[in-house]
């Protein structure tokens, strides 16, 4: 064998060997990419259903908040109703109390009280 021949030989096995060591890597690299597209796929998963339950969780708790509004504006509505019918009653009370105020009383203690307690009880 001539001696080009022998380099020819030579540079056609070291680019043999680098095609096959590149194709060696090229493997590997391969099987660590899937391994990390399946890692991601299962992230992205787990990463849905936790968005689903937060979602859900949110929804439930949004619905409870707006029960606990509606009960709130109705317990507001008979506060404002109470109170309405509370100061009515007063009023009635208030012109009682001026008009058993407004008594006379006379010079018979006797009679005035029994006059005062007639007047509340009966609304004279």
């Amino acid at each position: 064998m001539n001696p080009i021949t022998k380099i020819a030989v030579g540079i056609g096995a070291v680019l043999a060997i680098i095609i096959v060591g590149v194709f060696i890597w090229l493997f590997v690299a391969n099987a660590n990419l899937k391994a990390q597209l399946a890692q991601s796929q299962s992230d992205a998963t787990a990463c849905h259903m936790a968005n689903q339950d937060f979602a859900d969780k949110a929804a439930v708790q949004n619905k409870a908040i707006a029960a606990l509004q509606a009960a709130a504006d109705a317990r507001a509505r008979r506060a404002a109703a109470a109170d309405k019918a509370a100061q009515k009653q007063a009023q009635g009370l208030m012109k009682r109390a001026a008009h058993i105020a407004a008594a006379k009383s006379g010079p018979d203690a006797c009679a005035a009280a029994n006059n005062l307690m007639n007047a509340y009880i009966g609304g004279e």
